[in-house]
C-alpha cells in the first residue's frame, strides 16, 4: 500500500522551506456487489483495440499512478514492466487527476470499444477521501460504477464515477468514444480518478466469471494488442498537473481541494505576517530516487533571491509545497518561481508584490 511520506523542513538563504511531500496514490478496492453469474462475456467477433477511457490530455490533465499488480503473492508489488507503479493486488489502471477542482469541471469518461452495458450503478458519494487502507471501507463505500461486454470476450470495468454523471444503462449498446459518466471518487477512493479493469472470458474458472466477469488482463503486458494508441509507461513520464501560489495554510486536504490562489503580498509588514507569507504548491509525478529537485527564486529584477536543490526518494504521484517568509522590505513588482528536476525545467509559477504596507 501507498502511505505519506513527508520531507523534514529545508531552510533558504533568507528564508523558510518547508517542502512536505506526500505519496499517496488512489487505493481502490473491488466493489462489493458481485457481477450475476449469467452475465459473463461471451465469445463473438474478434476484440477491437480500446480507445483511452478518459478525456483530456495524458500528463497535462492527468497522470496514471497505478496499474495491475501481476504479482500473486501476498505483499508481493510488480506492475506488467517489473516497476512498482501498482500495490499489493490492485486489479487495474488508475488515471488520476490533480484534485477536486479538476473533477468539479466534469472530466468524461468514454467507452473504450463497441459494446454492450451489463452494470451500472450510481448515486453513491463522489467526493470521498478517507482512509483507503481500511478493508472495511470497501463494503462502507461502494462506488458508482459501469461495466461493459465488448466482442472477443472482453469486458471492461469504469470505477469511481461522478455522482449522477452515468449516461448508460444496462442493455444500451455503446460506440468507442461514447461518454459514459464523468471522473470521480466514489467508492474506497483518495482522490478523484478513474480506475479502469479489463478481464477475458477464455479460460476463466466459474468462480472469476460470476464475481467480476473473467480474467483480470494487464493490458500494460501488451499494449499494442490492446490500445489503439498505446500511451507511455508512466514511470517514464515526469511533470506537474497543477501548481499555484496561495496565502492559505496547506494541507493534504486542500491542496485535495486545489488551494485559491493569491493575488497579492505586501512589499513592507513584519515577516511571517498573513500578507507576508508565500506558500507555493504543486502536484507532481514520476520522480526517481536521486532525482534533484532544485526551487529558484527571482525577484522582478530576476536576480536570484533564495534557491534550495534536495535529493528525492522515488514518488510517483504527490503534492509539494514550500512557504517563503518575505523579508520587512522586498521591492514591487512579480516574482518567479521556478522548479527544475536535474536541471530541467519542471514548472514555472509567479506571484505579485504590491508597493504597500500590511
Amino acid at each position: 500500500m501507498l502511505r505519506p511520506r513527508r520531507l523534514a523542513p529545508l531552510l533558504l538563504a533568507g528564508a523558510v522551506l518547508n517542502i512536505p511531500a506526500a505519496l499517496a496514490g488512489p487505493q481502490d478496492a473491488p466493489p462489493a456487489d458481485p457481477s450475476p453469474a449469467d452475465s459473463s462475456p461471451a465469445a463473438g467477433p474478434p476484440f477491437e483495440k480500446f480507445v483511452l477511457p478518459i478525456g483530456g490530455t495524458p500528463w497535462k490533465d492527468w497522470t496514471i499512478v497505478n496499474y495491475v499488480d501481476v504479482d500473486p503473492k501476498f505483499r508481493g508489488v510488480r506492475d506488467a514492466r517489473g516497476g512498482a507503479y501498482t500495490y499489493d493486488f490492485h486489479e487495474g489502471i488508475d488515471y488520476t487527476l490533480a484534485h477536486f477542482a479538476a473533477m468539479d469541471r466534469g472530466v468524461p469518461v468514454f467507452a473504450a470499444a463497441d459494446g454492450t452495458v451489463v452494470d451500472a450503478e450510481d448515486g453513491h458519494p463522489d467526493r470521498n477521501a478517507g482512509d483507503t487502507t481500511d478493508p472495511k471501507n470497501r463494503a462502507k463505500t461502494p462506488p458508482n460504477l459501469v461495466r461493459i461486454d465488448h466482442p472477443g470476450g472482453v469486458r471492461t470495468a469504469y470505477l469511481h464515477l461522478r455522482k449522477g454523471s452515468i449516461t448508460v444503462k444496462p442493455g444500451d449498446r455503446v460506440t468507442a468514444g461514447q461518454k459514459i459518466a464523468e471522473v470521480g471518487s466514489s467508492g474506497n477512493s483518495s482522490d478523484p480518478h478513474l480506475h479502469f479493469e479489463v478481464y477475458q472470458a477464455e479460460g476463466a474458472n466459474p468462480q472469476q466469471i460470476a464475481r467480476r466477469g473473467g480474467v483480470l488482463v494487464a493490458t500494460l503486458e501488451d499494449p499494442e494488442h490492446w490500445w489503439r494508441d498505446p500511451l507511455p509507461y508512466a514511470a517514464e513520464m515526469t511533470g506537474a498537473l497543477d501548481h499555484g501560489v496561495t496565502h492559505a495554510e496547506l494541507t493534504e486536504e486542500s491542496v485535495r481541494d486545489r488551494p485559491a490562489d493569491a493575488v497579492s503580498f505586501a512589499s513592507r509588514g513584519p515577516a511571517g505576517g498573513p500578507d507576508r507569507t508565500v506558500r507555493v504548491w504543486a502536484r507532481l509525478y514520476g520522480l526517481k530516487k536521486g532525482d534533484k529537485l532544485t526551487f529558484d527564486v527571482l525577484d522582478p529584477n530576476g536576480r536570484p533571491a533564495a534557491t534550495k536543490t534536495f535529493t528525492t526518494d522515488e514518488i510517483r504521484y504527490g503534492w509539494w509545497s514550500y512557504e517563503l517568509e518575505l523579508p520587512v522590505r522586498v521591492d514591487p513588482g512579480r516574482w518567479t518561481v521556478r522548479a527544475t528536476r536535474n536541471g530541467k525545467p519542471l514548472f514555472t509559477d509567479a506571484f505579485l508584490v504590491n508597493s504597500r504596507s500590511e
